[in-house]
């Protein structure tokens, strides 16, 4: 999956945010305020960025799905 300048420049802000924040990802706000973006772009970036494994949640497991009762 090739990733747009736009895609690059979400991903760079948040590794040097969570480097500069010990850890913290930035909010939403703060991404598409620092990139003169609209929310509902910032949000389908980083949606693309985490399916093409470009980020991800250290220590984070996603939760499990409820068996239908039978």
């Amino acid at each position: 999956m090739t990733l747009s300048s736009k895609h690059i420049a979400v991903r760079d802000f948040i590794l040097r945010y969570q480097a500069e924040h010990d850890g913290e990802p930035p909010s939403q706000k703060e991404i598409y305020i620092s990139l003169n973006m609209t929310p509902w772009q910032v949000s389908r970036y980083v949606k693309k960025l985490k399916r093409a494994g470009a980020l991800s949640r250290p220590g984070y497991v996603a939760p499990k799905t409820k068996a239908a009762a039978v």
